[in-house]
């Protein structure tokens, strides 16, 4: 799942793709286990009774076995064409009924304050509804299976058992055969009856297992784009090297053109900040800066290399990148901060929670940092969140740190202090921030603006304001 494209978890629904993977993996563990120990052994049964049949007795016997196994094998593969349409659409809506109760969990608070508590019951009271007719129709389906197969197996069983009486009142069989027939029959057609219930359950195995092919087809990022073999990133530019070099970079997202003529030059140590108002394309700017997405046209250089040739797992050990949602695992402050460098010292923590004016709140708190903040981080507010977020950044002591809105839930006062302590950090270390406030926009030496996925403008503070064009109609708008 994590070697999978950004693209394709983007689009997902995750909540669905977990219930569809536990189910895939139970059905690959139950199709080995009744390959294994149940089919294998049922089979060769069959087919040793089968030769001593051919062997001891005429071919009236063989011609109602055949006809037997014919009939039961047709019947079987004919029925399933329904049977594994009627699963695929059962799967279908579990992952549905999946999908409603995550909603109820995770969208809790949304529900209580939109009111919407009837709505989301009548969609998974629905949904469920759908699950539970279907399920009706599904074991209908299996009973019919289970029903037809025997009834299949009971006639031949009938037609041999009254061929062997019949002979055996004319005398061309002894009642010693008569036994061996019944007995033979029962020993035969008792695993042909077992063998449709293998199958079945082979069926149903295959039909969820298939659900695991998307992930395990074409499972890593584009190899084009970020080959993970034989690359490297381990040369480290000096101060006022290239880092980053875009010419005429485009990106192009399902048929939609994300960024256009995309001209930026990086270098260690610069302070970078990327303006423009919502939609501009700041964020799929900062994703290609990050490797989510490959450039669709033009030339990427990262350290003087072409994307294409570095190793995307170094080069992201190098960057620390926090996005516009935070996202939290259910665990502690600590464990959250320290999540992105697991062998960081307790100092360490507490140093990156200084940097973002956190200490102070997670000190005062009973546990400390060892408060845990539950699922997602819900009982933090949304500037604590971002605080954590940027911490997490902070610990990993990157080269690069990309930071997207990541200040937005925070007030205009908090939002400069935090621009003056993270560009107070080491003066080799890169920031590239992305944001549409201009709150402390004087601390950065190169300025970006942009709108409608292309770079409008470039300077400085005061050589943008000067220049009278879009920033300085931002710095209009937003001045109190």
């Amino acid at each position: 799942v994590v070697d999978r494209p950004y693209e394709y978890h983007v689009r997902i629904n995750p909540e669905g793709e977990i219930k569809q993977t536990d189910r895939a993996l139970k059905s690959l563990e139950s199709l080995l286990l009744m390959i294994l120990h149940t089919a294998l052994p049922v089979l060769l049964e069959f087919f040793i009774i089968t030769i001593l049949f051919i062997y001891k007795y005429d071919v009236i016997f063989i011609g109602i076995l055949a006809g037997t196994f014919a009939l039961h094998v047709y019947f079987t593969f004919r029925i399933t064409a329904r049977f594994a349409k009627s699963r695929d659409e059962l799967n279908r809506l579990d992952n549905e009924v999946s999908r409603q109760m995550a909603t109820a969990f995770y969208a809790n608070e949304l529900i209580k304050l939109q009111g919407t508590r009837e709505y989301e019951t009548e969609r998974y009271r629905r949904a469920f509804d759908a699950y539970g007719r279907e399920s009706i129709q599904f074991q209908s389906i299996t009973s019919g299976v289970w029903i037809g197969q025997n009834l299949i197996l009971t006639i031949g069983s009938t037609a041999i058992l009254a061929v062997a009486i019949t002979r055996t009142f004319s005398g061309e069989l002894n009642f010693g055969d008569l036994f061996l027939i019944v007995s033979l029959t029962q020993q035969l057609f008792g695993p042909l009856a077992f063998v449709g219930t293998i199958w079945k359950e082979i069926k149903t195995a295959f039909i969820d297992a298939k659900e695991l092919i998307p992930m395990l087809v074409d499972r890593n990022e584009p190899s084009n784009i970020w080959p993970v073999a034989g690359r490297t990133t381990e040369a480290s530019p000096k101060t006022g090297e290239n880092l980053i070099l875009m010419q005429s970079v485009g990106l192009v997202v399902d048929t939609t053109s994300l960024l256009e003529d995309i001209k930026l030059q990086i270098h260690k140590g610069d302070r970078i900040a990327i303006l423009g108002r919502s939609g501009a394309g700041k964020s799929s700017l900062l994703r290609l800066i990050a490797g989510l997405y490959p450039p669709t046209v033009g030339r990427f250089l990262i350290l003087g290399q072409e994307a294409h040739d570095i190793d995307q797992d170094q080069y992201r050990r190098r960057i620390g990148i926090v996005s516009q949602e935070i996202v939290l695992i259910d665990g502690s402050i600590k464990e959250n901060i320290r999540y992105g460098a697991p062998n960081i010292n307790c100092d360490d923590v507490t140093k990156a929670a200084r940097v973002v004016g956190l200490d102070v709140f997670i000190e005062g708190l009973p546990a400390g940092y060892d408060t845990l903040i539950g699922t997602r981080g819900l009982t933090l507010s949304g500037g604590q969140r971002q605080r954590i977020g940027i911490a997490r950044a902070i610990a990993r002591n990157p080269e690069i740190l990309v930071l997207d809105e990541c200040a937005s839930g925070l007030d205009s006062i908090s939002e400069s202090n935090l621009w003056r302590e993270l560009l107070g950090l080491q003066s080799e270390r890169t920031i590239i921030v992305a944001t549409h406030r201009l709150s402390g926009i004087q601390y950065f030496n190169q300025i970006h603006v942009m709108a409608n996925g292309k770079i409008v403008e470039t300077g400085t503070f005061h050589e943008l304001l000067a220049a009278g064009g879009l920033f300085s109609e931002l710095w209009r708008d937003q001045r109190p």
